[in-house]
């Protein structure tokens, strides 16, 4: 038996997988920091090997300090890819090449003296005598308790300021007076990989560069299956609200998205149904309805051969009449076969040219209509359905528009694995607000109302219908310049 776990189940399992391993990732290697900022570097190890670091440096330099000599730091510039200096809290430099401090290190600089004078022991601050004799030799300190962790984080930091990354070390060295001063030992460079290669973090940032690909890669399967279900849902739904209510979703989930899916093909389904049987019941209507329409009209023609000259033009009226229901009846019969009729597409491409001058003989407007297709240009549709639109375009452009303004233009292009049909003219237009509603059933422009502009309001709506069936979609559009024009947007025929 499947499991049918939700979706929100799913969420919250993949929220506590990944909140497990942060939690992990933290106890293996960040569990000791409480710093923000770029002072996340300093790991507890790093600030120890620093604070080595500054001891050594002290033994090296101090009785050189001491005695004021001027001292150069370049060999430890060079062993370490660095700039190294050191200054007293007030900034004035005591060793090291001269170079402006940013407001940021000189700011930082000023808490030295009471953040150093806590962490010195007592018995050193004024018993240095012994230390400062011997001026070239070495200067050792004697040990005291190494520092905290508290302590060391309050004895260095890392900053960013004027393009460059600064790290200060604060330690004690030996004045003229013989008495341990404290001094910042800094270290700046403008490279942070150098950085990070300096304090040993970059075995840190790959853990964390690891752990941040691992998370992604982590969700990436639920992320891409969710997308990739919505992705799906939401083109069966964009179809079906164009009309092609034969599209399904063909998504089988245990979730609520695949609930939703199965809710989109069942109405789907349901539409589709519920517009066949409608197209159906309205296509034998219009069959029924032709069989006696065409006996009235036998025997209006009967009846006009015995009728009195004075009812001559009673009867041209009722005769009138009987037309206007005869050609209704006519395009609702080709309406609604243009709905239920057979759309699965034929075996071979055919020349979309030929079937644009097959609607435009039937139409019988071969001087009046301007064909500019390509012989190249093959279509994979319902041959009886396209030439039944494009006749139609035709004849709705020669009806409303004539070609006293120029001849009707008939001209296609593929644009985007699509073939774009145009049949367009230079007539008056459309008003703006009935393009939205053209193609719906007997809906008609306000200037197409009237009984002598002719048409049902079935012609446009005819086209969609075939179009649809062709897998394609039409737009209807009043053309630059003037005029109107309706853009048939076929797919390209699979290789």
């Amino acid at each position: 038996m499947r499991l049918r776990l939700p979706l929100y189940g799913k969420f919250l399992i993949w929220l506590v997988a990944n909140i497990l391993l942060v939690i992990g990732a933290v106890f293996l290697g960040f569990a000791d920091r409480h710093t923000f900022g770029w002072n996340i570097m300093l790991t507890h190890g790093t600030r120890e090997r620093l604070q080595g670091l500054a001891g050594n440096l002290a033994g090296d330099v101090g009785p050189l300090i001491a005695r004021e000599l001027k001292i150069d730091l370049q060999r430890y510039d060079a062993e370490r890819g660095l700039r190294f200096g050191i200054y007293l809290g007030d900034g004035r430099r005591v060793a090291g090449a001269e170079h402006p401090l940013p407001t940021e290190v000189s700011d930082e600089l000023r808490r030295t003296d009471v953040l150093m004078l806590a962490a010195i022991p007592g018995p050193l601050r004024n018993n240095l005598d012994a230390l400062a004799n011997g001026a070239l030799t070495p200067l050792v300190l004697p040990a005291w308790p190494p520092l905290d962790a508290g302590e060391l984080r309050r004895q260095q930091f890392v900053l960013h300021a004027a393009e460059r990354w600064w790290v200060g070390i604060r330690a004690p060295m030996p004045n003229q007076e013989g008495a341990l001063v404290p001094v910042t030992i800094l270290l700046d460079t403008t490279s942070l990989p150098r950085l990070a290669l300096f304090l040993g973090v970059t075995p840190w940032l790959t853990i964390a560069a690891v752990l941040v690909l691992a998370s992604i890669l982590f969700w990436l399967p639920l992320l891409w299956s969710l997308s990739h279900a919505m992705t799906k849902i939401l083109r069966a739904v964009e179809r079906i609200a164009d009309g092609h209510f034969e599209a399904r979703s063909g998504i089988a989930r245990g979730d609520e998205l695949g609930r939703v899916a199965q809710a989109v093909d069942t109405v789907g389904g349901r539409l589709e149904n519920f517009v066949n049987s409608q197209r159906h019941f309205l296509a034998d209507i219009a069959h029924e309805v032709r069989s006696p329409l065409g006996r009235m009209q036998l025997g209006l023609g009967i009846l006009e051969q015995h009728l009195p000259p004075s009812a001559a033009q009673t009867f041209s009226e009722v005769y009138e009449e009987a037309q206007v229901m005869t050609e209704l009846i006519n395009e609702l019969l080709a309406f609604s076969r243009a709905g239920v009729g057979d759309s699965r597409l034929p075996a071979l491409s055919m020349s979309l040219k030929g079937l644009v001058l097959e609607a435009v003989q039937r139409e019988d407007a071969r001087e009046r209509v301007l064909v500019t297709v390509p012989e190249s240009l093959q279509v994979r549709v319902n041959t009886s359905l396209l030439v039944r639109a494009v006749g139609n375009l035709i004849r709705n452009a020669l009806r409303y528009a004539g070609t006293d303004a120029g001849p009707i233009e008939v001209i296609a292009h593929p644009v985007d694995m699509m073939i774009a049909l145009r049949v367009m003219d230079r007539g008056p237009g459309v008003p703006e607000l009935a393009l939205l509603k053209l193609g719906d059933p007997f809906y008609r422009p306000e200037v197409a109302r009237s009984r002598s502009s002719g048409g049902i309001g079935l012609g446009l709506a005819t086209v969609r219908n075939c179009v649809s069936a062709c897998r394609g979609k039409v737009i209807f559009r009043n053309r630059e310049g003037g005029g109107f024009e309706a853009e048939i947007q076929l797919p390209m025929p699979e290789a």
